[in-house]
């Protein structure tokens, strides 16, 4: 075993010691593991409670506004492309479908940390100030809408061709 292993005990007497904890918080916390959580936990429950709140608010938002975007990302990527359309509209819908194609690739394909620290931290360096909540609602919604985008455009495309006659007879429209 090597010298500089030691206990969570070890290290959080070591903190106490060195920034001169030594009143009766610090004598309460001696004993076992246990005690030492539920010391931990009484000190910070207020703490932990906030915090879920808000990993909960980020989570909803940001999920609420990714399947927003996963639609309509979804939408885009299933809108067929006509030899009879407008040039101006061929443009537009290329322009489109690639700037989605990116956007999915990237976002799928980067770890949501990485996303995180690119966005909260990219923006303030171009002197945009953002709320950490703010990036983390941003970052969860343009992770879920690449996710979700994929997910509907898969849903479409997975639809049998024969379903088109009977889509028809039932009096839907296709777009």
């Amino acid at each position: 075993m090597s010298a500089y292993m030691c206990t969570i005990k070890e290290v959080l007497l070591y903190v106490y010691e060195y920034n001169d904890c030594t009143g009766s918080e610090y004598a309460r916390a001696e004993g076992s593991l246990f005690e030492w959580a539920w010391f931990i936990f009484n000190k910070y429950s207020t703490l932990f409670l906030k915090a879920t709140w808000v990993t909960l608010y980020v989570a909803l938002i940001g999920t609420l506004l990714g399947f927003i975007l996963g639609f309509a990302v979804g939408i885009i990527n299933t809108v067929k492309i006509h030899k009879e359309d407008n040039i101006v509209k061929k443009i537009l819908l290329h322009i489109l479908k690639a700037i989605v194609v990116v956007y999915v690739e990237i976002f799928r394909d980067t770890p949501m940390i990485v996303q995180g620290m690119v966005i909260y931290y990219g923006l303030r360096q171009n002197d945009i100030m953002i709320t950490s909540i703010i990036a983390g609602i941003l970052v969860t919604t343009l992770n879920t809408g690449a996710y979700m985008g994929e997910t509907v455009r898969a849903g479409i495309k997975s639809v049998d061709a024969g379903q088109g006659g009977r889509r028809s007879c039932h009096g839907y429209v296709t777009f």
